[in-house]
């Protein structure tokens, strides 16, 4: 049974007349019949009484037609807040940017974006990396920003890279150093961010390259509290070169990497779905930046 059949039903019980029926709904007297039938033996009652005079009701189909109606009812009603939710979802647009993304990619792109598609009800949030990554694959957003380590696991677009840097505090033996190597700041204290960020994760992956198990003293969520352990020279850290350039530490030095390692950005979706129109909207409003 499906709401075809039950509609075929109600427009017999309005007409009360196969034939007649039939006309109003495009189908062979015939074809109606076989589906008024099949409604039958699937019921395991008789519908309606046949006969020269018309097609009637039996009392097992007046009991039916109540029903049908009401399944009528709850379908229209249904489709009706489906509809009202696609729209929603359609007209929403949930956005994930990583911590500092939003600097690199000028922070009021959301804004501007709201301001040229007002019929768009725009939401964005700052996380950490990995947090990014696990909203859009649950589609808890629509599109994220974010250092993945696995682009693959999305629909994703490179949009820059930066690099990852390493800050020595004045009493570090890295201090007047040039470069260093993953493996050898492993012999100092350390402080990282926790594992949610790609920072971290990208030198920790460098750490089981070589073997080695850092010396962290601290993981912490915020660089700042990094920084000033850093400065009262507790532990060594490591930041991106854009917060390099926008602070200034004294007795501090910053140090390239000699693997260069780098913190790449990128945007992106959950992989294989169809993106809502404030999402293709969005993507194409960034490309034309």
């Amino acid at each position: 049974m499906n709401t075809r059949d039950i509609r075929f039903f109600m427009a017999v019980c309005e007409s009360e007349s196969i034939n007649l029926a039939a006309e109003r709904l495009f189908i062979s007297p015939q074809g109606l019949s076989s589906v008024i039938n099949k409604l039958e033996k699937e019921l395991g009652a008789e519908l309606f009484v046949r006969s020269r005079a018309g097609t009637y009701l039996t009392e097992y189909g007046e009991v039916f037609k109540l029903h049908a109606a009401k399944m009528l009812d709850h379908y229209e009603d249904a489709r009706r807040e489906l509809a009202q939710i696609r729209d929603e979802k359609e007209s929403r647009l949930r956005l994930g940017y990583a911590f500092g993304a939003l600097s690199n990619l000028a922070t009021d792109l959301p804004m501007k974006f709201q301001e040229l598609h007002q019929e768009y009800k725009i939401e964005y949030m700052e996380l950490p990396d990995r947090i990014v990554e696990d909203f859009v694959g649950r589609g808890e957003l629509d599109i994220g920003f974010t250092s993945t380590l696995e682009p693959e696991e999305f629909d994703a677009t490179k949009m820059y890279e930066q690099r990852i840097l390493f800050v020595a505090h004045s009493g570090s033996k890295f201090y007047d150093r040039e470069s260093v190597s993953a493996a050898e700041i492993c012999d100092e204290p350390l402080t990282l961010r926790e594992d949610n960020f790609a920072t971290t994760r990208i030198l920790m992956r460098e750490f089981d390259k070589y073997g080695r198990t850092p010396s962290v003293l601290m993981r912490t969520g915020g660089i700042m509290r990094s920084m000033v352990f850093c400065t009262e020279q507790k532990a060594n850290t490591i930041i991106l070169e854009r917060v390099d350039r926008e602070f200034s530490y004294d007795n501090l030095h910053v140090i390239p990497f000699k693997e260069d390692l780098k913190w790449p950005l990128y945007m992106i979706t959950r992989k294989g779905r169809p993106l809502s129109r404030a999402a293709r909207a969005y993507i194409d409003f960034i490309n034309e930046q």
